[in-house]
């Protein structure tokens, strides 16, 4: 989903890619985020520091960022023709829960796409 840059991150995850059919992947990814260390940021995907809303350094909190859940179903039924589409579920752990408790609280994350790629 691109919430996160990888910066000051540990990010254990599983992947499961299955082809049931020629021409179709679907994959399932699971990923864990925590923040490496309390004392820096949580950063962007654009790797800047989140500063607003409430996000800073918050070195007595809780470093556990979230989990993020993707789904993605590939096609292609020509060499020069692949569509995609995908779904993805960001879950907030403790530290963006008690970033965002004195502004009214965190919501989960949900992502849609779908895109086409023509080759030639």
């Amino acid at each position: 989903m691109d919430f996160l840059s990888w910066q000051n991150v540990l990010d254990p995850y599983l992947k499961f890619t299955v082809a049931p059919v020629k021409g179709l992947t679907i994959a399932a990814t699971y990923n864990a985020f925590w923040l490496a260390t309390t004392q820096d940021f949580f950063y962007q995907a654009n790797q800047a520091a989140r500063t607003t809303g409430g996000y800073g350094i918050h070195s007595q909190g809780g470093s556990f960022a979230g989990q993020e859940l993707d789904l993605i179903a590939t096609y292609s039924p020509a060499k020069f023709f692949q569509v995609q589409g995908g779904y993805g579920h960001y879950f907030t752990g403790e530290y963006v829960n008690q970033t965002f408790q004195t502004l009214g609280g965190s919501h989960d994350a949900d992502w849609v796409y779908i895109q086409a790629q023509f080759n030639f």
